[in-house]
């Protein structure tokens, strides 16, 4: 390998995922409502959970979800059961 400094800048791409990857993963479930999911996003520094069921991840629930402008469109189709 080279003694260049653009030889040590693409260094880290030998590296494995496991060096980098967060281990104790904390997931959500389909049932998570977007209030909570707004105040674990505001609680921990992620950018994502994952939404896991019986042990399968169904996908993935992103920090870009802007819950202040969600369009009123997404908050109609969301049906409140008053109890």
């Amino acid at each position: 390998m080279s003694n260049s400094p653009k030889g040590a800048t693409y260094r880290f791409l030998e590296c494995t995922v496991s060096q980098y990857m967060t281990p104790a993963v904390q997931t959500v479930t389909r049932q998570v409502t977007l209030r909570d999911l707004e105040a674990l996003f505001e609680r921990h520094d992620f950018n994502a959970f994952p939404v896991v069921e019986e042990g399968k991840v169904l996908g993935i629930a992103p920090n870009s979800i802007s819950f202040r402008r969600l369009p009123l469109r997404l908050v109609k189709s969301c049906p409140i059961s008053m109890h």
